[in-house]
């Protein structure tokens, strides 16, 4: 929008001065027949205005960059050249572009460009020692079904400095049992063959490990919910709705496209505002019989502490899950031990020790293993009971909740 407007700006001065040009001089009628002629010195270029130099007027605040960083301009001033000889001070927000990839070690520079015309901003890649990795947000999950691809989507990798900095990096290299896979997995993903597997993240000489693990058995998301009149014959692998009290479980099934994070289900969808007296089937199809363990995919509805504002958590509470649901698989009631925790979610505090909220509180979905079955052939139930829920503690909002699910799985035990 400015080099538009300067460009029309140019232009009227441009026509300004040439109307002036051809006014000066005796104001009475010419006698003579002659053509004026216009020498070099004041010939008049009526084109479009361009800019055909650019120079770096100050730099940017920030030129120390870490590999994996974005470049910023903020502060950035060019002097552009404009072909008329009208110079303008550029800003970064004045329509520059520059790339915007990931900076490597070998990165010496950064092109910018404004009108056509680019400059090389020089940046220094920092040579602080990394004195260690953390994952401070986990995968979503831990366990794949066999012949899923596995990705890292969703993983948060933190590189602790020498100087008492630490960073989020995004630019890693990957190491699944040893195997560099740094490539192959940035695109869709990896099928990995049934077992344990141990991803290694490395960066600058520093590593952190964990395991995932690949089985055999079945998923069933929750967002696969139904009525009885809903279900036709031959229907497998899906949710039956039982009873309901308050709002029928399942009508608030959120999508990515009606919560912005549902993008972290698996299945781009998960059921919320499930109440205590809710009840559901679990329908799974199976064409072998085996003993399995069944895993309920899900987080905590429970604020604990609020932000700001109400149904804004900071932190949302563990939930005992033998307090909160009863089990029953085939008819057989399932065993939930004492011990078998959902845990809740806690907001890491700002840089200046504030906290923002994050809508991601709600579907911190975590895998928690609580029962077996033994699956048989051909259709089996897994009847699930809200039997209790849990009162909020947070000073905005009041009420009591008890989870959001995302899916479940059985995984075969052999």
């Amino acid at each position: 929008m400015k080099s538009k407007l300067l460009k029309t700006l140019l232009m009227g001065s441009i026509i300004l001065g040439a109307n002036l040009m051809t006014s000066c001089g005796d104001s009475k009628p010419s006698q003579s027949t002659n053509k004026p002629t216009t020498n070099a010195s004041t010939s008049i270029d009526d084109s479009d205005p361009y800019v055909v130099k650019l120079e770096i007027v100050t730099m940017p605040a920030k030129t120390t960059y870490l590999e994996g960083d974005v470049f910023d301009p903020k502060g950035i001033v060019l002097k552009a050249t404009w072909s008329h000889g009208i110079d303008e001070d550029v800003r970064y927000n004045d329509g520059i572009t520059y790339d915007k990839t990931p900076i490597t070690a070998e990165t010496k520079s950064i092109k910018v460009t404004y009108e056509g015309i680019s400059v090389d901003v020089p940046i220094t890649i920092s040579s602080l020692a990394v004195e260690s990795l953390e994952i401070t947000k986990a995968l979503s999950t831990l366990s794949y079904h066999a012949g899923d691809k596995f990705t890292l989507n969703g993983l948060e990798v933190t590189a602790k400095f020498e100087d008492g900095t630490a960073k989020i990096i995004d630019v890693y290299e990957v190491e699944i049992d040893g195997k560099d896979v740094s490539e192959t997995i940035k695109g869709e993903g990896i099928v990995l063959e049934k077992g344990k597997h141990t991803v290694k993240i490395t960066y600058k000489g520093q590593s952190v490990s964990f395991e995932i693990e690949v089985y055999n058995g079945y998923r069933i998301e929750a967002e696969n919910i139904k009525n009885a009149d809903e279900v036709k014959e031959g229907d497998k692998n899906y949710l039956q709705r039982v009873k309901y009290k308050g709002i029928q479980l399942g009508a608030m099934l959120y999508s990515s496209g009606q919560k912005p994070e549902a993008i972290n289900a698996s299945g781009q969808g998960y059921l919320g505002e499930i109440k205590k007296g809710n009840a559901f089937d679990i329908h799974i199809w199976s064409d072998v019989e085996r003993k399995a363990d069944i895993i309920m995919t899900a987080a905590s509805g429970v604020i604990k502490v609020d932000s700001n504002k109400p149904w804004r958590p900071l932190e949302t509470w563990d939930i005992q899950l033998n307090k909160m649901i009863s089990a029953t698989a085939n008819g057989k009631k399932v065993e939930i031990a004492d011990d078998v925790i959902l845990p809740g979610f806690v907001t890491e505090p700002n840089e200046d020790g504030t906290y923002t909220y994050n809508l991601f509180a709600w579907v911190n979905f975590i895998d928690v293993a609580f029962g077996e079955m033994n699956l048989l052939k051909g259709d089996n139930v897994i009847s699930i009971e809200l039997i209790g829920d849990m009162a909020f503690t947070g000073d905005k909002t009041s009420g009591a909740g008890t989870l959001n699910i995302d899916k479940f799985e059985v995984q075969f035990k052999d």
